[in-house]
């Protein structure tokens, strides 16, 4: 199966998993952002640069699959994205 063979069923899969590492990257975000331990803080800042890793794979692969933008819009303030830390303060979800 090629990537351009992608049924939609499985973009709409993907496109939710995109949804909920970026979910995921904001939750940690605060949590990181109560954290005063600095060694505690790194290693969440380094877990929502690997949920940021998941979202760059995902959106690449459906960029490929798609021939779309990788712009992502954020589906609960409108303001689109091209990755987690320009809508790092984005408290909507």
């Amino acid at each position: 199966m090629s990537l351009r063979e992608l049924s939609p069923h499985l973009i709409a899969k993907i496109e939710k998993v995109i949804d909920q590492e970026y979910r995921a990257m904001g939750m940690l975000a605060e949590i990181a952002d109560e954290i005063r331990d600095p060694t505690l803080r790194a290693i969440v800042f380094g877990i929502i640069g690997d949920e940021n890793g998941h979202v760059h794979f995902f959106r690449s692969l459906l960029s490929q699959a798609t021939n779309s933008s990788t712009r992502h819009c954020c589906r609960k303030c409108g303001n689109l994205r091209n990755n987690f830390i320009v809508n790092r303060y984005c408290r909507t979800y």
